[in-house]
């Protein structure tokens, strides 16, 4: 798999109570996919955390707590079963 030379991580993350610090490096990885596509990130919960160096579980409970902060938007199909339009 291609992997960045850098992540950026936006300081207003590291200062937000709401999250945790890994959430930050999950959010870098988020970012980084998103500037290889159209402006949408549609990798997979596994590749993001190949990316962030840490597990898949790691990146469930990042990304919910990112969308409840501001940081990212998830689009879904159906929102009651959380099914994903493949993006975040």
């Amino acid at each position: 798999m291609f992997k960045p030379d850098f992540l950026i991580i936006p300081y207003a993350i590291k200062e937000c109570d709401g999250l945790r610090p890994s959430d930050g490096d999950i959010y870098a990885a988020v970012y980084w996919f998103e500037r290889l596509k159209d402006g949408r990130c549609t990798a997979s919960n596994e590749a993001i955390a190949e990316i962030a160096g840490c597990g898949v579980r790691n990146v469930r409970g990042s990304l919910d707590r990112l969308e409840k902060e501001g940081f990212i938007e998830r689009y879904y199909i159906d929102p009651d079963t959380k099914m994903l339009v493949k993006s975040c």
